[in-house]
């Protein structure tokens, strides 16, 4: 009877929740590639959530993910330090593809530090990056 019921489960999460749960990433997807999502070219990388860096290095399009056709939205998690640099950066989601040394490269940007009575502190902070090979971002 409990094998029963398990398998039942199954099903209920395969016809019920599974059409939610695609609904619920379309909807996100939708909220992050909205129309103040600035439209980037094709090949390109744009920021379009987070805080803006005081300086940035080019982000390039990786070779293997233009070669397969791989486009998506990259979220990071960076620890800015006292001085404004890039501590720490981790991705948090995305394909591999686009993930292939980009940490590495989020590390040479500085921002304005955060600051608590005149004092610079470290901080963490979220981005997330669109790396796009069409010109049609904001899904119109």
């Amino acid at each position: 009877m409990a094998r029963k019921a398990k398998a039942g489960r199954g099903r209920y999460e395969r016809v019920i929740l599974a059409p939610r749960r695609k609904k619920l990433l379309a909807e996100q997807a939708q909220v992050l590639l909205s129309d103040e999502t600035p439209a980037a070219r094709p090949g390109s990388v744009a920021l379009t959530r987070g805080q803006k860096p005081l300086r940035q290095s080019a982000l390039d399009y990786p070779a293997d993910a233009k070669i397969k056709q791989v486009s998506g939205v990259v979220e990071m998690q960076l620890i800015i330090a006292e001085d404004g640099s890039v501590h720490d950066a981790m991705v948090l989601r995305g394909h591999p593809f686009l993930c292939v040394g980009l940490a590495d490269e989020i590390q040479k940007w500085i921002y304005q530090p955060l600051r608590i009575n005149g004092e610079p502190i470290a901080m963490s902070t979220e981005l997330a990056l669109t790396f796009s090979l069409d010109s049609n971002v904001s899904g119109q």
